[in-house]
């Protein structure tokens, strides 16, 4: 009976270091990334203490739809990328300076707006202003 109980201690302290592991493991980012990200319909950006990897969100965008990109890079290198999948970016960079500029969208479709780091430090946001459109006009019988 002694031995049982050791033998389920044994396997409890095994199953409890397994799983401060596994926490351990999900919490901390795999890279070493620290950052916050805000989304929301017209307007992204990215608070990095430290980026390693890309992160990118789509975006429906319509001809004539422009981003103003913001940013401020304390340190590290940064890159950017606005363009549709397989193909062309329309806007491409690296290490921008302080400061902002801003991209117009060529023709309809889905766009992701891309930021890429190494030991990135700083700030990034992209504000969509959305083109005037036109109203469809309708016959009315």
């Amino acid at each position: 009976m002694r031995q049982n109980r050791k033998i389920l201690r044994i396997c409890f302290a095994i199953l409890a270091v397994c799983l401060a592991g596994m926490l351990l493991l999900t919490l901390w980012p795999s890279n070493g990334s620290r950052y916050s990200r805000n989304v929301e319909e017209n307007f992204f950006s990215l608070g990095m203490e430290q980026l390693n990897g890309t992160i990118a969100e789509p975006y429906a965008l319509e001809k004539g739809d422009a981003i103003v990109v913001n940013v401020v890079r304390i340190s590290g290198e940064l890159a950017i990328s606005i363009g549709q999948e397989n193909r062309e970016p329309i806007y491409e960079g690296r290490n921008p300076e302080l400061g902002g500029f801003q991209v117009t969208v060529p023709e309809d479709g889905t766009y992701f707006l891309s930021v890429s780091g190494k030991h990135a430090e700083g700030s990034i946001s992209f504000q969509i202003n959305r083109a005037a459109r036109s109203p469809v006009l309708r016959n009315v019988d």
